[in-house]
């Protein structure tokens, strides 16, 4: 089962934690506590859906904004993930998800 959640149109993560690259940016967003306001008790969305994918096997996760790109992907062999910068630019931010049904 996948499922896309778009936040779309939008400022982005690289505009929205201040950073200019949006490989970087994305990247960072994936930290525990990450966040652009500084709360303590913010920040913890995307680390969390991250935390779900590398908890079981045949889990995708994949976060494209602006130009910059999350790929992680659980499989029988392994964790897989990536961060940088892909040529098509997304004006917004789009999370998607797949979980086995």
């Amino acid at each position: 089962q996948t499922c896309a959640l778009p936040i779309y149109p939008g400022q982005g993560i690289a505009a929205s934690l201040g950073l200019p690259d949006d490989g970087e940016a994305v990247a960072e967003a994936m930290q525990e506590g990450r966040t652009s306001t500084g709360d303590r008790h913010r920040g913890l969305g995307l680390y969390y859906i991250k935390d779900l994918i590398v908890g079981g096997s045949s889990r995708m996760l994949v976060i494209h904004s602006g130009r910059g790109q999350y790929y992680a992907q659980n499989t029988v062999l392994g964790l897989r993930e990536s961060s940088g910068v892909i040529r098509s630019r997304y004006p917004g931010t789009i999370v998607t998800v797949a979980l086995p049904v």
